[in-house]
């Protein structure tokens, strides 16, 4: 029997126990942290690490950046 089949057999959901122990009193705070990063690792995506280029501020061109509100159509200045 597989994992998944097992937990679902016996109605058990592992990240609503994690959440469970992080939000009881009784949990010490580094118990707290570890459930709550292992709730993260399914919750959000993992960032990744991204390569970096300086380059001389003679040949660098001007940035533009934009701000827009999220779910409005107008522009901000």
């Amino acid at each position: 029997m597989k994992a998944d089949d097992l937990l679902l057999e016996l109605n058990v959901n592992p990240i609503q126990r994690l959440i469970e122990i992080a939000e009881s009193d009784l949990t010490p705070i580094d118990q707290k942290i570890n459930c709550y990063k292992t709730i993260a690792q399914y919750t959000y995506p993992k960032f990744k690490s991204q390569e970096l280029r300086v380059t001389s501020m003679e040949e660098a061109a001007p940035i533009k950046i934009e701000i827009v509100a999220y779910g409005e159509d107008k522009v901000l200045d």
